[in-house]
């Protein structure tokens, strides 16, 4: 089998172990601030029932690994062994497999965003910020990355930029139901702008009425409006 098609294989083993331990990923964290962690992605329709088990996790391991031995600046082989490795959270050997595919793929936007993940997870926001920086360097266009990373702003007590970015995303993405979410818990918790965060629920309940959101929000407005 050739190298390329090894890969391609492994990688829908591989996504499969990793979405089976890891919630959310890949690429798609759209935290909800205060609210985590929330329903993960729907797995592919062609994706096995049953999660992969302990034999195929180290077969995909092996095979990864034996790729990379003839075939060293394999990005994608290193950027599935750092899934892996997040899979199970061994996350320091994850964060080396990362970098491997970042020296060799400096702009490589997947791994960039699943590493800035993986900091969100452990709490090192700062670094979390770092990557995501990168990656909408890269791409500014990326609405999902730049709710995370206004997530990571505020948790960096830092909620005129989380607010900054979120604003951002609402305008040049008004499809966005998290970010609008996001923009009035961070009003109201952290500027304490109560009328500011009403009306940012109340434009995501004009927009998104059938969202699964809905009846939470609906009682933080009125909670809120408790507060006026």
């Amino acid at each position: 089998m050739k190298k390329e098609t090894v890969a391609v294989a492994l990688a829908g083993l591989v996504l499969g172990f990793v979405m089976g331990l890891v919630t959310p990923k890949l690429f798609n964290h759209q935290t909800i601030t205060g609210e985590r962690p929330y329903t993960p992605q729907t797995p592919p329709a062609d994706m096995p029932a049953q999660q992969p088990t302990v034999d195929q996790f180290e077969h995909a391991i092996k095979e990864y690994k034996t790729l990379l031995d003839t075939d060293p600046k394999n990005v994608e082989a290193w950027f599935q062994l750092g899934n892996i490795y997040y899979g199970v959270q061994e996350n320091q050997q994850a964060v080396e497999y990362y970098n491997k595919a970042l020296e060799i793929e400096p702009q490589h936007i997947a791994v960039l965003t699943q590493l800035g993940n993986l900091y969100f997870d452990i709490k090192q926001y700062q670094k979390a910020v770092d990557c995501y920086q990168r990656v909408l360097a890269v791409d500014p266009t990326i609405a999902d990355v730049r709710v995370d990373m206004a997530v990571m702003y505020r948790r960096l007590k830092q909620p005129d930029k989380a607010i900054a970015e979120l604003k951002k995303v609402i305008k040049e993405t008004p499809g966005h139901a998290t970010a609008r979410i996001n923009l009035g818990i961070i009003l109201r918790d952290d500027k304490h702008d109560y009328q500011g965060a009403i009306a940012a629920w109340q434009e995501f309940l004009d927009n998104f009425p059938d969202h699964p959101m809905i009846p939470r929000v609906k009682e933080w407005i009125q909670k809120t409006k408790g507060l006026l």
